[in-house]
C-alpha cells in the first residue's frame, strides 16, 4: 500500500487534521452549472472588432468577461461566454442566480439583449450595441408663427400656428 506523509495510509492522512485536505469544507449541494451565451457581436451596426470586450453581470457588478473573436468559418465577429453560478458561500454577487436578467455590454455600450441567468443552459444571444444618440428639437425664431381661428365647426374654437391643416 503506498504512504504518504508522515507514513500515513492515504484514508488516515486525509483524517489527519495537520493535512491540508482536512481543511476543505464540504457543502451540502452540488455547485451549480454556469449559463453558456454564444452568437455574433455588432457594434454601432457593424461587425465589431476582433479584441472587443464582451462582459456581463447586473446592477454594476460584472459577472464574466471575454474578448470577441474572428469566426474562421464566417469571417464574422462572435463570442462565448460562461457565466459561473453565484457562490453562496461568499457575501458578495458573484454570479447569476436562477431567472435574474442579465446585461451585456459590448465595447461599453449597453447591448440590446438581456437574457435571464439559467443553469445549465447553452444558448444563441447574437449582441448589439450603439452609441448613443441625443435628438434636439430644431426651434426656428426667425419668424413670427401666424394664429388663426375656425369656429365653423359646430362652435369650437381650433387654434395653431401657420395652418389650418395640421
Amino acid at each position: 500500500m503506498p504512504t504518504f506523509e508522515k507514513g500515513l495510509a492515504p484514508q488516515e492522512a486525509l483524517l489527519s487534521t495537520d493535512h491540508p485536505a482536512a481543511r476543505i469544507t464540504a457543502r451540502g449541494y452540488p455547485p451549480a452549472f454556469p449559463s453558456s451565451f454564444y452568437g455574433r457581436v455588432m457594434l454601432n451596426g457593424q461587425d465589431a472588432a476582433e479584441g472587443t470586450l464582451i462582459a456581463v453581470g447586473n446592477r454594476g457588478r460584472v459577472y464574466a468577461e471575454i474578448a470577441c473573436f474572428i469566426d474562421t468559418d464566417t469571417g464574422r465577429p462572435v463570442y462565448s461566454i460562461d457565466v459561473p453560478a453565484d457562490d453562496p458561500d461568499t457575501p458578495e454577487r458573484d454570479g447569476g442566480i436562477q431567472g435574474e436578467v442579465l446585461q451585456f455590454t459590448v465595447g461599453g455600450l449597453l447591448a440590446d439583449r438581456a437574457p435571464a441567468w439559467r443553469s445549465g443552459l447553452s444558448r444563441e444571444c447574437s449582441l448589439g450595441a450603439d452609441e448613443p444618440v441625443l435628438y434636439l428639437p430644431l426651434v426656428n425664431r426667425a419668424s413670427q408663427p401666424t394664429i388663426w381661428s375656425d369656429a365653423s365647426s359646430a362652435g369650437l374654437a381650433r387654434w395653431g400656428a401657420a395652418s389650418p391643416r395640421w
